[in-house]
């Protein structure tokens, strides 16, 4: 099997299992935003920031699997630090599932979910 076949056999058996997850959460809502609509959760359970952050991760993978083939190493390695930096959010997000959230990760889930930030404060803050 070449690196690429097992690559792709990967993310092919990370997308089964996100599939299986999801059937695990309730669902998002179809809500109304601005002139459209678009999916939201309504529970902003910390599993379904573990989904969403998953989804993230799989997507960059893919990513990934386009840019080298296409030559693109150097942003390959941009998209792979990334996947570094969601990796730690999603450890950090199951150790919480899994041993109780503490402070730093209600702080943590509130940020995530927010969607509107106060004029003048930066999001950051």
């Amino acid at each position: 099997m070449t690196p690429r076949a097992l690559y792709r056999e990967a993310i092919d058996a990370l997308e089964i299992g996100f599939r299986q997850l999801e059937d695990g959460v309730p669902r998002p809502l179809v809500v109304s935003k601005g002139d459209g609509v678009t999916f939201r959760y309504a529970e902003q359970t910390v599993h379904q920031a573990i989904l969403l952050k998953l989804a993230r991760y799989i997507s960059g993978l893919n990513a990934c699997d386009v840019l080298v083939l296409n030559g693109f190493v150097q942003e390959q390695g941009v998209v792979q630090r990334t996947l570094d930096e969601i990796d730690e959010a999603i450890l950090f997000l199951v150790f919480g599932a899994q041993d109780g959230l503490t402070k730093t990760h209600r702080k943590y889930l509130s940020a995530f979910w927010q969607e509107e930030f106060d004029e003048g404060v930066a999001p950051i803050d």
